[in-house]
């Protein structure tokens, strides 16, 4: 039995639902118009006309025409596929980009592989290498940085994929660590070059230094048996030797400690100290140095427990405690006094050098401790120029620092703070390094 025909709608009710239906596409269609006229920046000539039904589908189609062109004519490879990696659309760099891949295309009735098939390393956000033919890059190898952007393609969700080639970048950032390879190379080679010539050189110095003594032992005993100006004048030739040698000593000495600090070879080993006994003992070996140029050396324990131990590597506080009051006593005239204090602050360790020397250019104070600089008013005072720098790093080590307060002709004042609340993860993560570099 044939089926029952429908009754027709009547012409009004059928008219009324044709118009709610295209009213809504126009809607739909002016919606979809608008936010590409914004994206592209399309707009009428006239803003206040109300666009027809039939003005804003020749927007749409204008506005869907010039995305296809911008997306078809962008310089770099640009992909859209779906969801599974079907691709849906390619430009023109995206299919030279293919070719030289290998793939090779019908152009009647082109089949474009998988991205899957054709990238099978592409990550987003991540460098991807490629080999290509000779026709494409010269080197036969690219680097690509893809950026995916989530779109919707037809009503559908797709994928726009775009390829930055960044094959420069990555050339430059491999010579760049190539460089930095072979100055870790160089560097290391100095370090050690620098520790074996230092040796080298404090074993003939230190035989000439006993050969200048045993020099000036026999012009004493010479003296006694006869008496000649000649040996007046050896003597103090003998002495001017001496004390050259032991200035090249200390060179050599301090350009050792500088290349074992900079190689990393100085290990930090903090360990409870005493202060007042550390500080006092520097002070009593360096006792003789400061009678000698008439120059009185007070200390000023000014911690809340006298006899409190702090966690210090012993060894680096002592040299820096050392140059710093050696400093202090050469750059100061007699009777000039040199204070040396020391005290809690800020939960960590202040050491305290004051003197009322002849101060430092204001413009050169920035200056102090870099290797072999020194002020300009050092006149014909002996030294290196090495010393602060090894205080700066021997006091880096305990990663506190060192601010240095100077005005001309009225003294200095340099001041270690060592902090003392370092966590115990520091302390531990310090000691693997040591026993690593051991």
């Amino acid at each position: 039995m044939p089926p029952l025909l429908r009754q027709p709608l009547p012409l009004k009710t059928w008219l009324k639902t044709e118009r709610h239906q295209l009213n809504a596409r126009v809607e739909r269609a002016y919606q979809r118009g608008q936010e590409l006229a914004v994206r592209l920046e399309i707009g009428t000539a006239d803003s206040q006309k109300t666009a027809g039904p039939h003005d804003l589908l020749k927007q749409f189609i204008a506005a869907e025409i010039r995305m296809r062109q911008l997306l078809l004519s962008h310089p770099a490879p640009l992909l859209v596929t779906d969801q599974k990696g079907q691709l849906l659309l390619t430009n023109l760099a995206a299919k030279q980009l293919l070719a030289a891949l290998g793939y090779v295309f019908d152009p009647v009735k082109p089949v474009y592989p998988s991205l899957q098939e054709a990238f099978p390393e592409l990550e987003s956000d991540r460098e991807m290498q490629l080999q290509v033919s000779s026709d494409y890059a010269e080197a036969e190898e690219v680097v690509f940085l893809v950026r995916e952007t989530p779109i919707q393609w037809q009503e559908t969700p797709a994928r726009l994929l775009l390829f930055h080639d960044v094959s420069m970048e990555a050339q430059a950032r491999q010579k760049l660590e190539e460089a930095v390879s072979s100055l870790e190379n160089l560097n290391r080679m100095k370090s050690e070059f620098m520790s074996m010539a230092t040796h080298e050189f404090r074993t003939p110095l230190a035989s000439m230094f006993s050969s200048l003594q045993l020099m000036d032992q026999y012009c004493q005993k010479l003296a006694q048996e006869t008496d000649s100006r000649w040996l007046d004048k050896l003597q103090k030739h003998v002495k001017r030797s001496e004390e050259a040698i032991t200035h090249l000593d200390g060179l050599v000495q301090e350009m050792l400690t500088l290349e074992k600090t900079r190689a990393g070879r100085t290990y930090f080993t903090p360990h409870p100290v005493r202060v007042d006994q550390l500080v006092s003992e520097v002070v009593d070996n360096l006792s003789s140095l400061a009678e000698q140029l008439d120059i009185p050396l007070a200390v000023s324990n000014g911690l809340q427990d006298p006899q409190a131990s702090y966690p210090l590597d012993a060894q680096l506080v002592q040299h820096i405690l050392t140059n710093l009051i050696s400093n202090a006593l050469r750059f100061s005239s007699p009777g000039q006094p040199v204070a040396v204090e020391f005290f809690y602050k800020d939960q960590g360790l202040c050491l305290q050098v004051v003197d009322q020397g002849r101060g430092i250019p204001a413009e050169e104070v920035s200056h102090l401790g870099a290797p072999f600089f020194r002020a300009s008013n050092v006149d014909n005072v002996q030294g290196t120029g090495l010393g602060l720098s090894i205080v700066r790093r021997f006091v880096d080590l305990h990663q506190g620092r060192l601010e240095i307060q100077s005005r001309l002709g009225e003294g200095s004042c340099f001041c270690i703070w060592l902090p003392l609340a370092a966590s115990k993860k520091e302390k531990d993560d310090d000691q693997d390094r040591d026993v690593g570099g051991r």
